[in-house]
Parts: structure tokens; C-alpha cells; sequence
């Protein structure tokens, strides 16, 4: 998530940080919507099965790697 733009950051546990962005998201129409957009475009090609599925296993080939052959 990158702030201001796929949604808005607080930091963990502060509730005031919480507020302020759900009134801030309140009280801003194009605010709202930006992160909306913005995650609808991002969604489709990072989000999927098949995307994490080739994530795992390159992460996978690249531990096999690093550790030389299996025994």
C-alpha cells in the first residue's frame, strides 16, 4: 500500500492517525476515489494465483539456489 495514493498510512495502534484518515477520506470526495482507482489497476496483475504462484516459486529456485544442492 502506498500512501496517498492505494489507500492512507497510520501508523499501528494509533487511533488518532486512524480517525484523522477516515475524516480526512470522509471530508475529501477525489480522495476517496483515488485509492479506489488506483487499487482496481493494481489489483488484476499483482493479486492473483498465478501471480503468487510464480512468486513462490522463484523465491523457492532462489533458497535452493543459495544453499547449493539438495541432499
Amino acid at each position: 500500500m502506498r500512501d496517498n495514493n492505494t489507500g492512507l498510512l497510520y501508523r499501528h495502534g494509533d487511533i488518532e492517525g486512524l480517525v484523522a484518515a477516515c475524516d480526512r477520506l470522509l471530508a475529501d470526495t477525489a480522495l476517496r476515489q483515488r485509492p479506489a482507482q488506483a487499487a482496481a489497476k493494481e489489483i488484476p496483475g499483482r493479486y492473483t494465483w498465478d501471480y503468487s504462484a510464480v512468486r513462490v516459486v522463484e523465491l523457492v529456485r532462489s533458497l535452493i539456489a543459495s544453499r547449493g544442492a539438495v541432499r
